[in-house]
Parts: C-alpha cells; sequence; structure tokens
C-alpha cells in the first residue's frame, strides 16, 4: 500500500490527493523494464578468395636452366606454383594406376600419363590459394595491389631444324611490384587473360 509522502497516511485506491492532508499523492515509479538478452553477433568471415585465372608452363630462367610455373591469378593476388618434377610423376603414376584399375592397356596407361601431365595445372582450379602456395618450396606470391604493371612484350625468335629455319612467337611477361620485378615466358599470349582479370595494370 502506498503511502503519503507528506503526512505518511495511508493513500488508498487511485487518490491523487492524500484524504488526510491534502497534499498531492506521488505516482510510485514505474518499474524499470526487463532486460532482454541481445543474441551474440558473430563477426563477419572474411570473403573467400577466389581463384580467377591460371596460366600454365611459365618458364624463368636461371643460372642453370629455367624453372616452370604455373600462374595461379585469384582476385587478391598472383600466386606462382612451381611444377616440381616429384608432383608431375606422382600426377603421372596415379593416373596409370587408375587406368590399370580400370582394365586399359599399355597404350590407354600412357595415353593417362601424357593427360595427367598436361591438364596438371587444373588442380589449382579447386585448391585453396593459401594451400597451392605452401605446396612446394619455391612458390611465391605477389599481391595485386602491389603491383605496379604488368608488362608483356611479344618475342619473335628463329629456330633451326634440320635444314629449315622457322620463326617461332614467345611473349614476355615482366611483373613489377614493391620495387623488384620478375621475368616469365610463355609460349602463348597471355594478354587477353591477364587483361580480363587484372585489367589497367596489364600494358
Amino acid at each position: 500500500m502506498p503511502f503519503c509522502s507528506a503526512c505518511g497516511a495511508p493513500v488508498i485506491g487511485e487518490d491523487r490527493f492524500c484524504t488526510a492532508c491534502g497534499s498531492p499523492v506521488r505516482s510510485p515509479a514505474a518499474p524499470p523494464p526487463p532486460v532482454v538478452p541481445q543474441p551474440a553477433v558473430k563477426p563477419a568471415a572474411p570473403p573467400q578468395e577466389r581463384v580467377r585465372a591460371i596460366i600454365p608452363m611459365l618458364k624463368k630462367s636461371r643460372l642453370l636452366g629455367q624453372d616452370l610455373f604455373t600462374l595461379v591469378v585469384t582476385d587478391r593476388r598472383c600466386i606462382f606454383a612451381r611444377l616440381a618434377p616429384e608432383l608431375l610423376k606422382e600426377s603421372a603414376r596415379a593416373a596409370a594406376e587408375q587406368a590399370k584399375g580400370a582394365g586399359k592397356g599399355f597404350m590407354a596407361r600412357w595415353g593417362a600419363q601424357l593427360e595427367a601431365t598436361h591438364q596438371f595445372h587444373l588442380r589449382y582450379q579447386e585448391m585453396e590459394p593459401d594451400r597451392i602456395l605452401a605446396e612446394t618450396e619455391g612458390n611465391f606470391a605477389l599481391e595485386i595491389s602491389s603491383l605496379g604493371s604488368v608488362d608483356i612484350q611479344e618475342v619473335v625468335r628463329s629456330e633451326k631444324r634440320g635444314q629449315k629455319t622457322r620463326r617461332v612467337a614467345a611473349w614476355q611477361i615482366e611483373f613489377h611490384a614493391g620495387g623488384g620485378s620478375h621475368r616469365f615466358d610463355v609460349d602463348e599470349d597471355p594478354s587477353p587473360l591477364l587483361m580480363e582479370v587484372l585489367g589497367s595494370l596489364v600494358r
């Protein structure tokens, strides 16, 4: 029961004034609203890095010979995956074993090995970019945001086979990033695909 704040007399019902002293009766304070627990909000997951283009058989010259790389372009970086001989051998061996298990003869198994070798780069379509980068010693990546330009130049050279000489076209790709550059040779023109995924960086 509420009481008059002035004289202490009990206040009955919803009287607005005290019947004993005539003072206005203060309405009791409304209870605070109940605290409704808010559901936990998970932080938004970072956007998944997508593979956008794959260019195989990039040749990088070194002191004795050359290394072969597959270029994997994602929406964030360019990953250069070294084509290690042991990986090629394992891929060819697995293809031959699969063909043998399917009852294929020698020529079919040999063809399966060749196909596995030629299509080795397609495996990167389904691999996570971080796995590609960590797959082999010598793999490396360039952040697209760090690229100054990607220069592509056609180079025509002469090849002599027997008594005949023919002109063969190849292309040089040079990635400029962070004050350094990485140059590769490739047998097919990479310009259309690289322009599609790297835009104005390609010159």
